[in-house]
């Protein structure tokens, strides 16, 4: 990575102050969350949720600084970053049930099988076509953080981890703001 470690650490604090103090004043699930199928968030989970989030805005802010002039090469398509923001997009956690999450790709193959007794083909046509256009959208925001990694990360170990940061950041956020859903089930 092109940013030194100190200007790295010090967006990573600021953001996890920040997505702290919203959590708790704003987003946190005794006041934001009505819903009976949904527990709050513990501190003591909140606490590594909010850091990984903030490394992982700390991460994107930083490669963002970094390459700020030389943007149109970063942003240039390429298969690889193309490709990237698409598995990116598949792997996105929508939502959280049971500390399991809901990717959005798995919700295209739902489309084929029928939820219920009540539930048609046709309404699992329409449930694979708009996980279709929801995958499509996601690749769209995917692409930004996934041409700054390709781009401003020459490691390839490293580039990988920091993939996986963004998954587990994107996890974290649908954590802090919806709170641990459980499955009706």
């Amino acid at each position: 990575m092109n940013t030194p470690l100190p200007r790295l650490a010090m967006l990573s604090a600021g953001f996890l102050v920040v997505i702290l103090w919203l959590h708790w004043t704003f987003l946190a699930p005794e006041h934001a969350l009505s819903d009976n199928a949904r527990t709050p968030l513990a501190t003591a989970v909140a606490l590594p949720l909010g850091a990984l989030l903030a490394a992982t805005l700390g991460v994107l802010v930083s490669l963002f600084l970094s390459n700020t002039n030389r943007l149109s090469t970063v942003l240039r398509p390429s298969r690889w970053r193309i490709l990237s923001a698409i598995i990116m997009a598949g792997l996105t956690p929508v939502a959280v049930f049971d500390w399991m999450p809901w990717l959005a790709a798995t919700f295209i193959g739902a489309g084929l099988f029928p939820f219920g007794v009540g539930t048609s083909l046709l309404d699992g046509l329409i449930v694979m076509v708009m996980s279709i256009i929801a995958t499509i959208l996601l690749s769209a925001l995917w692409y930004l953080p996934s041409s700054l990694l390709i781009s401003g990360v020459h490691s390839k170990p490293l580039r990988i981890a920091l993939f996986a940061l963004m998954w587990w950041g994107f996890y974290a956020a649908i954590l802090l703001v919806n709170g641990h859903m459980t499955s009706p089930l």
